[in-house]
């Protein structure tokens, strides 16, 4: 880790590619394939989440680091963390000035609701407008979210501005191509306003014409330009950049099929790769090899997931009245012997596409370690070797034991909420979770389960906004 990030103790460090599925109670990750998604999603569009949905961030934040940073000039006379403290404050006043021109844009029937989509912090600056719509002028002495830094666009946007070579966090500083980005993002300065300070009075029509030209739902053709070039790499282009481009790119000629879903559209680019150069010999051909290998076991990974977590929910639920219930009765329902066997067939699948893997060290890098570390292909195992739906719930259960503990992460030791009564029997009992689960939520068939997104929604609106071909 960077000195620059620990000159004082109590300086927190917030921004990681670590992708929370935008830290929303769902994300929550009682059976630890949380690890396994991110690793593969990484290996098919790295540096981006599935919290990096809207272009305009980007320049919007370019821009936003430029003009702090000559707000509070070069940081002479201050410690760095009061330094970095002075900029992310300036940082934090753009953002909310640029949400409230968003949310005026979106009263201009011409633009509409796409000035505010994806924007952090919405009904934050709805509410705020409300409060002031009687007011020639507003100020920006509200609170955009409960922790701005963490989950506005500076929490969101941060590692994405650095995997393309926009700006470098640590130092708060743009590079030559972010330099040229925040050139290109409209400034405040034209309309007359003034949103670095925390006790400006800023003129709402100056906002609304601000925010005509700024709002989240559209790029400049000169940001488009640049945004596709940093979205390769530029002059600093690696293996993670080829591998982006090449990965965007496919997406792009994917759509003209109309795919229905995610899975379908996974599924077409794989097919797609079928017949591409996959060599070694040139960054292409490479990318094309990571991307195929990564797809290869998105699939099975997700079905293998919906399955386990289709019987550990369905646990829990058959649970709920009594606080326990027999595991026999449960798995013995045709729904749950249904998945218990594409359970298997998944698991089979996933490990022949390990195996396929293993012969390349380098096919599926740091993802095939993550699926190692994290338990997930020794799980695969078990399911896969074990015959009967009751031991495999029983498996599924002593899986949860193991990642609530601890066990594979390396986390704070966590209660179960759901384990196996040590008495005769097999009875499943639930602990602090009882009542924490909503019936109407649960599907009735492991198909129904939610998959993990693999961030192509936010890469198909940059795909859009970028004109990518």
């Amino acid at each position: 880790m960077p000195g620059l990030l620990i000159d004082k103790p109590d300086v927190r460090v917030f921004w990681s590619a670590y992708d929370p599925l935008d830290l929303a109670s769902g994300s929550i990750d009682p059976l630890g394939f949380m690890g396994g998604y991110v690793a593969l999603a990484d290996r098919i569009l790295p540096g981006f989440t599935t919290i990096t949905t809207v272009p305009r961030y980007a320049s919007m934040m370019c821009l936003a680091l430029k003009l702090a940073r000559g707000s509070v000039g070069g940081g002479d006379g201050h410690s760095i963390s009061e330094f970095r403290r002075q900029i992310l404050e300036k940082l934090k006043l753009f953002e909310r000035a640029w949400g409230l021109a968003c949310g005026l844009a979106e009263e201009d029937s011409a633009i509409g609701a796409k000035a505010t989509d994806g924007l952090r912090g919405v009904r934050a600056v709805h509410r705020w407008l409300d409060l002031n719509a009687k007011k020639d002028k507003v100020t920006l002495t509200f609170a955009l979210l409960s922790t701005q830094v963490q989950y506005g666009g500076i929490g969101a946007y941060s590692t994405f501005l650095e995997s393309l070579h926009l700006a470098d966090m640590a130092t708060m500083t743009l590079r030559p191509l972010g330099e040229q980005f925040a050139d290109a993002f409209p400034s405040p300065k034209a309309y007359g306003l003034d949103v670095l300070r925390g006790d400006a009075r800023l003129p709402v029509e100056g906002l609304r014409e601000w925010g005509r030209e700024a709002h989240a739902g559209t790029l400049t053709t000169l940001e488009a330009q640049i945004l596709r070039r940093a979205l390769q790499g530029g002059e600093e282009a690696e293996f993670d950049d080829h591998t982006r481009w090449t990965m965007l790119r496919l997406l792009r000629a994917c759509e003209s099929q109309e795919p229905r879903d995610e899975p379908q559209l996974l599924a077409f680019c794989l097919a797609s790769l079928k017949h591409a150069d996959a060599s070694g010999s040139d960054p292409a051909g490479r990318a094309n090899a990571r991307i195929r290998n990564a797809l290869c076991l998105i699939e099975p990974y997700e079905q293998m997931y919906q399955c386990v977590l289709f019987v550990f929910e369905q646990v829990r639920l058959r649970a709920a009245d009594s606080g326990q219930v027999d595991l026999h009765r449960v798995m013995d329902d045709p729904s749950l012997v249904a998945a218990c066997t594409q359970m298997r067939r998944a698991s089979a699948a996933f490990l022949a596409q390990m195996e396929a893997a293993s012969r390349n060290d380098a096919a599926l890098g740091i993802a095939g370690q993550a699926l190692q570390k994290l338990g997930l292909v020794e799980l695969a195992r078990t399911l896969e070797a074990t015959e009967r739906p009751i031991d495999l719930g029983q498996a599924i259960l002593r899986r949860h034991l193991r990642v609530q503990e601890g066990k594979f992460e390396g986390g704070l030791p966590k209660g179960p909420w759901v384990r196996l009564n040590p008495g005769e029997g097999c009875m499943a009992q639930l602990t602090s979770q009882r009542f924490s689960l909503d019936v109407s939520q649960v599907p009735n068939r492991w198909e129904g389960m939610a998959r993990h997104p693999y961030r192509t929604f936010g890469a198909r609106r940059f795909i859009r906004l970028c004109k990518i071909q």
